[in-house]
């Protein structure tokens, strides 16, 4: 399901008056997005308060669109306001590391906190469709790119053939495939939207070309219930280190039985507990050009709270570069402005980063030229609910703001003086209707 944008330069598809406009600024998400998912399917209560009883149908909308409006219900409305470029060489890297299979014998597992990191690494894997060739790339260039949290980065690894998927299938000649063959690769993912994608690469892929370098890697995607950075660094730290533990017990520690072992290979092989071939690996963390570094700084501790055994080497790899929309204030002020004159009272913005607030407020005009609160953003709720009128003075569009995690609410606050409307007590989708749809009846707007 795709629900069309709000443009100015085409003719609009705009919410039925039965709906409440709902502005989601961001970038629809790919494959699925789980916020047009939910909210589409969200109906509300039909009370006298509601916006479609105090307007009459617009003469622009068509008998269907009448009749489909009956229930009120919300109308997401996506609003981009980052862009997204590819930081290419350092693409071509990953592809050069994934198809020689240095990946997985450098990594023992990747780290996902965005829609575009997993839409970079969706575009390197399927680059790889129907390729065996290797190529060379100027790694000198790439490290300026890379950043190793608590060590360089490093090529010396030979590269291994194939990875079978179990032990029995592996020879001993073959050692670091021995270790890495029966464990997954995990690819750890900060919530849902960037889970439900990873796990549609892997099905695709594993289905289509099963003996792909990444099919080899046995990935598995986990994390998915932690929702921010800081839950799954705590995540990580469980699972990773368990993870090593089991693998030095298989090839180190486990019991064997006169003949049969076990545990592990069937030859009873054992490493060295100091093989290199037993270390914990890094974790490879595909990042932007701005981000937080809550994850590699739990993960290497860097405050000094762990255990030497427990701190787990992160790597970043820059794979896009973000700016704001320089369109973005043009366009949602736009948008608002048809919605307003289209006759709609009533309209929810979802703000997702910090990241484009300062010209979100400018288009509602909460905010001057010099950055400062208007009396319009001062006094919002003085009248009951927070109207906005047009230009020519008609009509007036009660917006409610709603943040999906107190940093972008602290950020209206500490930078403008703005207090949100809503701060959603998970950064998830129902989480945010929780807190929207909890403020509308506090306020009677629904």
């Amino acid at each position: 399901m795709s629900t069309p944008l709000l443009s100015s330069s085409s003719a609009p598809t705009l919410p039925p008056l039965a709906s409440v406009p709902l502005f989601l600024l961001k970038t629809e998400s790919q494959p699925h997005d789980s916020y047009l998912d939910h909210f589409s399917a969200l109906q509300l209560p039909k009370t006298p308060g509601h916006p479609s009883h105090a307007h009459t149908q617009d003469a622009s909308f068509s008998s269907d669109t009448a009749a489909s409006s009956a229930t009120p219900s919300f109308h997401p409305l996506f609003v981009p306001v980052l862009e997204h470029h590819p930081n290419i060489r350092n693409l071509d890297w990953l592809q050069d590391r994934l198809r020689s299979e240095e990946l997985g014998q450098k990594y023992g597992g990747m780290i996902f906190t965005s829609q575009r990191a997993v839409e970079a690494w969706t575009e390197v894997v399927k680059r790889m469709k129907g390729q065996s060739e290797t190529s060379e790339v100027d790694t000198d260039t790439f490290s300026k790119h890379v950043t190793g949290v608590s060590r360089p980065i490093q090529d010396h690894e030979t590269p291994t053939k194939s990875h079978p998927t179990t032990t029995q299938q592996l020879s001993f000649d073959d050692p670091q495939g021995l270790v890495d063959g029966d464990f997954v690769f995990p690819l750890y993912s900060v919530g849902p939207a960037t889970s439900r994608a990873l796990n549609t690469l892997v099905v695709e892929i594993s289905g289509q070309d099963p003996s792909s370098p990444f099919s080899r890697l046995r990935p598995s995607v986990l994390g998915e219930h932690t929702g921010n950075g800081a839950n799954l660094a705590q995540y990580i730290l469980s699972h990773y280190n368990s993870l090593h533990s089991r693998r030095l017990y298989t090839f180190y520690d486990a019991p064997r039985l006169p003949i049969t072992p076990l545990i592990g290979p069937p030859g009873g092989e054992r490493f060295d507990k100091e093989d290199k071939k037993l270390r914990k690996k890094a974790l490879l963390f595909l990042v932007g050009e701005q981000r937080r570094d809550i994850i590699p700084r739990t993960l290497t501790d860097q405050e000094g709270k762990l255990a030497p055994n427990e701190r787990i080497d992160v790597d970043e790899v820059e794979v896009y570069v973000t700016g704001i929309m320089e369109s973005f204030q043009d366009d949602f002020s736009s948008h608002i402005d048809q919605v307003r004159q289209a006759g709609h009272s009533l309209a929810v913005v979802v703000v997702f980063s910090p990241q484009g607030c300062e010209a979100m407020l400018r288009a509602l005009r909460y905010i001057n030229e010099e950055g400062h609160l208007t009396a319009l953003g001062k006094g919002r709720w003085q009248n009951t609910s927070p109207s906005m009128s047009g230009s020519d003075g008609k009509r007036q569009l009660s917006v409610v703001i709603a943040t999906i995690g107190p940093t972008t609410r602290d950020h209206l606050k500490d930078q403008f003086g703005f207090d949100a409307d809503v701060c959603a007590s998970k950064p998830t989708p129902q989480g945010v209707s929780d807190g929207v749809l909890a403020f509308l009846h506090e306020k009677n707007l629904i």
